[in-house]
């Protein structure tokens, strides 16, 4: 996974401090509203592709949007069909 903000028409590089962190820090960006390092939280991520998520961008400080938070995963079938598949409660081994 590569997670990568997309802050108008840029896309900044997106690192998480650690394993399973609710933020990921975007080294050298400064928010635009509260103007102190930009460290942000996705919320209510969608399907954007066969392999992309995207989640609204919210700023851990000021607590306001500043884009839009893009993961690449890896999918065989697609991630609709992942997560249709994973509703159902099948076990895959």
């Amino acid at each position: 996974m590569k997670p990568v903000l997309i802050l108008g028409d840029k896309r900044h590089k997106v690192k998480t401090p650690y394993e399973g962190a609710s933020y990921a820090d975007v080294p050298d960006v400064e928010c635009p509203h509260c103007k102190k390092p930009l460290q942000v939280q996705g919320t209510g991520k969608r399907i954007a592709g066969h392999d992309i998520y995207r989640a609204p961008a919210i700023c851990t400080a000021c607590e306001k949007l500043v884009g839009e938070l893009e993961v690449k995963v890896n999918t065989l079938f697609g991630l609709e069909e992942d997560e249709r598949v994973f509703s159902m409660g099948v076990k895959i081994y």
